[in-house]
C-alpha cells in the first residue's frame, strides 16, 4: 500500500498548522479537496498585505498545476517559507500584522463557509429526510440573499439575531462573520441537522482561528428555545 502524502499548512495567525492528506488522481484530474489547498493560500495572499508584494508567490499562484502533488507541495513550501519570514519581521518590528482579528471579506467568508461545510455535513441527503407529514421541513438559505439582508438591514451592537430553524447553522456562521450583532442564535430541533451545527461549529473556530479573522459571539446547534 502507498503511503499517504501530506501538506502541511502554515496558519498566518500563527494558529494550529493544517495537515492536508492529497487524493490520488489520474493525470489531469482535480480533486476539489486538493485543490482546495491553492485557495486557502490564495485568500490568505489576498488578506495579508505583504503577501500581496510577494512576486514570486504571485506567480506560483497564477501557474500551479492543482492536479500535482508535486507542484502544489511546492507552493505550499514557498507559501510557508513567506508566511515564517513575515512572523519573523512582525515580532522584531513589535508590530501586530494589519489583517489580524480584523472581518474576513465577504468572498472569505462564503469560502470558509464552503470548507466547513464540506468537513461538518458527512451526508447532505439526510438533511431532506423527515417524517411523512412532518412540519419539519429543511431548506438552505443562499450566501448572497443573507448578505443582501446583511447589507439592506443595519444590524448594529445592539441587536441580536435569531435563526428558528437554522438547519446547519450557515446563516447564523455568516451574520456573525459578517455583521456586527451583538450576539447571533441558531435554534434547530430536527435531529441530523443538529448534530451537523456542532460539528459546523466547531471548524469555523478553527479556521476563523486559522486565518486569524473575527466574529461576533455565537451559538448554533440548540435543539429547543
Amino acid at each position: 500500500m502507498a503511503e499517504d502524502r501530506l501538506i502541511n499548512l502554515l496558519s498566518p495567525a500563527k494558529a494550529q498548522t493544517e495537515v492536508f492528506k492529497w487524493i490520488r488522481s489520474k493525470k489531469g484530474e482535480i480533486w476539489d479537496e486538493n485543490s482546495e489547498i491553492v485557495d486557502i493560500i490564495h485568500f490568505i495572499r489576498e488578506d495579508v498585505k505583504e503577501l500581496r508584494q510577494n512576486r514570486e508567490l504571485m506567480e506560483a499562484l497564477k501557474t500551479v498545476d492543482r492536479g500535482s502533488f508535486d507542484a502544489v507541495k511546492f507552493l505550499c513550501d514557498q507559501y510557508n517559507s513567506a508566511i515564517r519570514k513575515l512572523w519573523d519581521e512582525w515580532a522584531n518590528s513589535g508590530a501586530e500584522p494589519s489583517f489580524l482579528n480584523q472581518r474576513a471579506s465577504k468572498p472569505h467568508v462564503q469560502f470558509i463557509l464552503l470548507q466547513c461545510y464540506n468537513r461538518a455535513v458527512a451526508e447532505p441527503d439526510k438533511l431532506n429526510q423527515y417524517p411523512p407529514f412532518s412540519p419539519q421541513v429543511y431548506g438552505e438559505t443562499s450566501f448572497e440573499l443573507i448578505s443582501q439582508m446583511i447589507e439592506t438591514v443595519t444590524i448594529s451592537p445592539d441587536d441580536s439575531f435569531i435563526d428558528l430553524g437554522s438547519g446547519v447553522g450557515q446563516v447564523v456562521l455568516q451574520v456573525a462573520a459578517c455583521s456586527d450583532a451583538k450576539f447571533c442564535v441558531g435554534i434547530e430541533k430536527a435531529e441530523y441537522p443538529s448534530a451537523c451545527a456542532a460539528s459546523l461549529d466547531k471548524e469555523f473556530r478553527r479556521w476563523m482561528s486559522f486565518y486569524g479573522k473575527s466574529y461576533r459571539p455565537y451559538v448554533v446547534s440548540l435543539q429547543w428555545f
